[in-house]
């Protein structure tokens, strides 16, 4: 084992992903307990169970959330995807679907767009390429990967989000504009999975002390809430990592060049955005979390 695997411990590497696959078993097992539901297996844990929210409406009314589950990370049944729809939009006061974008579940998108549903596959079979810790993380807590699309068009640009409200879900686009948009598409999954990770460790307590501070943010180039600008260093942590195993893998030159500007561009993120943060009143988990994510800069 080399010395950064030993060093990191909470984020990243191998220790980093021991530790978020036990956070999110013991995790995911406390939802299934929230809603009576602590005797079944974990296979039955759903993304929509990590929320308050909906785990009341689902104690309240149950056949509501009687839908269709996946039956793998990357499931193209309209059924399903009907049924998440309708699960997001049973409580209109939660944001998860942003108004202004106008994002909607992209339910038709296998028979619509055919040509997504092979980038979505080539992105997924990619993340065996990346380092044995990271496709670890992936598996442990990424139930379901929720196609969008935008402005109610069924068009796809790229836009992805997670949501603490469905810890466990990712919800990704293709992004068209890309030369690759496979391989776009796979480091969209390592951004998204840095979000949950971060999300699942949230739940322990506050990361930051007078969190309302604005700083700079890695991802957005601008000031964003602290605990954004976080989130995004984790995320930049967890690209980096991704490109750094596609560019070990790589043999066309296209893409490697391609690669390794991206690589140049969020090295230099991640950098500002953990200078940022470095000396704000913070836990010792933040701090911890914080010293990992160093070790994605060498």
């Amino acid at each position: 084992m080399n010395n950064k695997s030993t060093r990191a411990s909470w984020i990243i590497h191998d220790k980093g992903s021991l530790k978020l696959s036990l956070a999110a078993e013991t995790f995911y097992r406390s939802c299934l307990k929230r809603i009576g539901c602590e005797n079944l297996p974990l296979t039955e844990y759903q993304p929509w169970m990590s929320s308050p929210v909906f785990a009341k409406i689902y104690l309240e009314k149950a056949d509501y959330f009687t839908i269709t589950k996946p039956q793998k990370v990357l499931d193209f049944d309209p059924a399903f995807l009907k049924g998440i729809d309708k699960i997001l939009r049973c409580e209109p006061s939660l944001p998860i679907l942003d108004s202004d974008l106008k994002l909607d579940i992209f339910q038709e998108i296998a028979t619509n767009r055919k040509r997504s549903v092979e980038i979505y596959e080539k992105s997924l079979n990619l993340i065996s390429e990346w380092e044995p810790w990271q496709s670890k993380a992936f598996f442990a807590i990424i139930k379901s990967i929720i196609p969008i699309s935008s402005g109610g068009k069924n068009d796809e640009d790229g836009n992805a989000f997670s949501d603490h409200h469905m810890i466990g879900a990712i919800f990704t686009s293709v992004e068209y504009r890309s030369p690759f948009p496979e391989i776009s598409l796979n480091i969209s999954f390592a951004h998204e999975l840095g979000h949950q990770a971060l999300m699942l460790y949230q739940n322990s307590g506050d990361m930051f002390f007078g969190n309302d501070s604005w700083v700079y943010s890695g991802v957005r180039k601008t000031l964003r809430p602290v605990v954004a600008s976080f989130h995004a260093a984790v995320a930049l942590s967890y690209m980096i990592e991704c490109i750094r195993s596609l560019l070990r893998n790589s043999t066309e030159p296209d893409k490697s060049a391609f690669l390794k500007v991206l690589l140049d561009e969020y090295r230099i993120g991640l950098e500002s955005g953990i200078n940022a943060i470095a000396e704000l009143p913070k836990s010792d988990l933040c701090d911890l979390i914080l010293n990992d994510l160093k070790l994605s800069l060498n």
